[in-house]
């Protein structure tokens, strides 16, 4: 692993599932996330760049929920909204009907 303080070469590594192709990057921190990085990587015993890998995968899981939870929650307006318009002409229906 090359790293100094401030800049990082991500480096291919070996994933717990697979080998996978990875795009190798610098990438520019300031001191205290790049030690951070150091440390947490160091306390797992794998490179600087999975422990990054980790990271970003995971913001970008939480960002996906994020939108996903949004869009559900349109699409829930848009269900309620629905359902008073329905729900106002089966009342009407049923009571026009003779049982």
């Amino acid at each position: 692993m090359v790293f100094s303080i401030g800049v990082a070469a991500v480096t291919t590594y070996p994933t717990a599932s697979a080998r996978q192709r990875v795009k190798k990057m610098s990438v520019s921190l300031p001191p205290d996330l790049a030690a951070f990085l150091e440390s947490r990587a160091q306390e797992r015993g794998t490179a600087v760049s999975a422990v990054l890998a980790e990271i970003v995968a995971e913001a970008r899981a939480e960002d996906r929920q994020r939108r996903l939870d949004e869009a559900l929650a349109l699409d829930a307006e848009d269900n309620r909204a629905f359902a008073r318009m329905a729900s106002a002409a089966v009342r009407e229906v049923f009571s026009e009907s003779e049982w």
